[in-house]
């Protein structure tokens, strides 16, 4: 069986666009379901957010966020520990796609991206960051925003009910990737939030900004 959504383009199941299959990593003691970009080379949706599909995220447990919830291919989160199995497979980029609320759409991509397991908190790392566009219309690095305390290189995954020691899962509501301070860049708080401090945002040309959707998705680089 594949192992992933990049696997399958190569194999030359790409139909269409978009295609729900069953994969199974390399380590997953089972196949399961992801939601395929079958586009310029695969890439596998670990999550969506629509504003016009909402699934309130301030109500997920730690056992919520690491099995996965909502609806394949419309609004949803794969799940932290199928995402860690896929990334054991070899080294994936990330591509993060945002929809601001003027329909602006950018893109960025993290080069080299990998977490860690359940029993060290599914801890981010990646190695580089580029963006998809000109310096007109960028979007920045989310992931290094506001510095090292709160940027999420090397933060584990917390959630209220498995908080972390800043207690910033508590004071957030949600689950994310929590440094020794509450961080600006969040992607699981609500979306089109009033103030983007508030909401989910992401900086662009230097400002963040709430934005209303977001998908993101991994693509195999060493196969």
């Amino acid at each position: 069986m594949i192992a992933d959504c990049t696997e399958a383009y190569g194999d030359g199941i790409h139909p269409t666009e978009f295609l729900i299959i069953y994969i199974k990593p390399n380590i997953s003691p089972a196949p399961f379901q992801v939601n395929c970009y079958l586009a310029w080379g695969g890439w596998t949706e670990i999550q969506i957010r629509d504003v016009d599909y909402p699934n309130d995220l301030l109500t997920k447990s730690w056992a919520e966020f690491q099995d996965g919830f909502g609806t394949i291919g419309c609004s949803y989160f794969l799940g932290l520990e199928e995402i860690y199995q896929i990334l054991q497979n070899g080294e994936y980029k990330l591509d993060v796609g945002l929809t601001w609320t003027d329909g602006d759409r950018r893109i960025v991509y993290y080069s080299n991206f990998n977490m860690s397991d359940a029993e060290t908190g599914y801890r981010l790392n990646w190695e580089g960051y580029t963006y998809l566009g000109d310096l007109v219309g960028r979007a920045d690095d989310g992931f290094e925003y506001g510095g090292f305390d709160v940027n999420l290189r090397d933060k584990a995954f917390s959630t209220p009910d498995v908080p972390d020691s800043a207690g910033c899962a508590s004071v957030k509501g949600t689950g994310w990737w929590y440094g020794t301070v509450c961080g600006q860049v969040n992607l699981n708080l609500p979306l089109n939030a009033t103030a983007a401090v508030e909401g989910a945002a992401w900086p662009r040309n230097g400002v963040l900004e709430s934005f209303v959707r977001l998908t993101l998705q991994m693509q195999r680089t060493d196969g």
